[in-house]
């Protein structure tokens, strides 16, 4: 585990908070009335290239279908990543040819390169990759890096030229951008991963408590019972104060449904310790 937390406000209501999350070790199972149900919104992207190339027939083993369904691939992403330059106001600064990304930064000659990788021989070897946000104030873009059952999330700088790939995805600043935020959605983890910032302009992992992963769990199981394996079908991050940051996991009780119910988790970082706490919110 590395890191989590989340609460709607701080100060006076911290200490109450606590004692909340303490009365879990007496209790085993949410009633019904401690369940919060959220509509969750569609992912509007998977839906896009999904019904773009989904009609590409498949012809099992087939390594003409293999190049098609890339193809079709690559030119949805690449219709999406120039669309999205388009609006951002970036078409001089950023661009999509099928499968590579082309960033202009001013330190360097030639633009930044971010190609996708693929194999038509080993499918857990393939990277797919598609820009996922801007930030003019920051002037930083993200890009979406799809891996093998798990997402990372590369950031550039267009002012300095930095450029660096954050394990998990959902990435996220604290107010001061002292502190980043991402989850780690791997197969089997659902980790919040803490960062802070160096002086060389880089984001390295935060150290959290060691009794982080036994609340972790412990509030989990409280929601979702001792024998529940499932993945969340959504995870949100909200940062409160430079020393606090909201984490909400959603449920589905059927993969169809809309609504799902939430998990929430505040971490913070008291001013007299190098660690993160945990402190789970009913």
């Amino acid at each position: 585990m590395k890191s989590l937390s989340g609460v709607y406000r701080v100060g006076g209501l911290l200490l109450g908070l606590m004692f909340i999350g303490a009365q879990t070790h007496a209790e085993t199972r949410a009633a019904m009335s401690d369940y919060v149900w959220e509509v969750l919104p569609e992912n509007a992207r998977e839906t896009e290239f999904s019904e773009l190339c989904d009609d590409v027939e498949e012809e099992s083993g087939s390594d003409p279908y293999q190049r098609l369904y890339l193809d079709c691939l690559q030119k949805a992403a690449e219709n999406h990543d120039n669309r999205l330059s388009r609006q951002w106001g970036l078409s001089e600064t950023l661009a999509r040819e099928k499968d590579t990304i082309y960033i202009k930064v001013p330190n360097r000659r030639l633009p930044l390169t971010f190609r996708e990788k693929y194999s038509v021989w080993s499918e857990d070897s393939n990277t797919y990759l598609t820009l996922e946000d801007y930030h003019p104030k920051n002037q930083t873009v993200t890009i979406e890096k799809n891996l093998w059952e798990s997402v990372n999330t590369i950031m550039v700088n267009l002012k300095s030229g930095i450029e660096q790939e954050f394990t998990g995805t959902q990435l996220t600043f604290s107010p001061n951008r002292d502190y980043a935020a991402t989850v780690d959605m791997d197969v089997g983890e659902q980790d919040v991963i803490l960062w802070q910032l160096q002086a060389d302009g880089l984001y390295h992992p935060e150290d959290t408590a060691e009794d982080v992963q036994a609340r972790f769990w412990q509030h989990m199981t409280y929601y979702n019972g001792e024998d529940f394996d499932g993945m969340a079908a959504r995870v949100t991050l909200e940062w409160v104060t430079d020393a606090s940051l909201i984490a909400d996991y959603y449920f589905k009780m059927n993969p169809e449904d809309t609504a799902a119910y939430r998990v929430r988790f505040n971490y913070v970082k008291p001013k007299d310790s190098d660690e993160w706490q945990l402190i789970p919110i009913r």
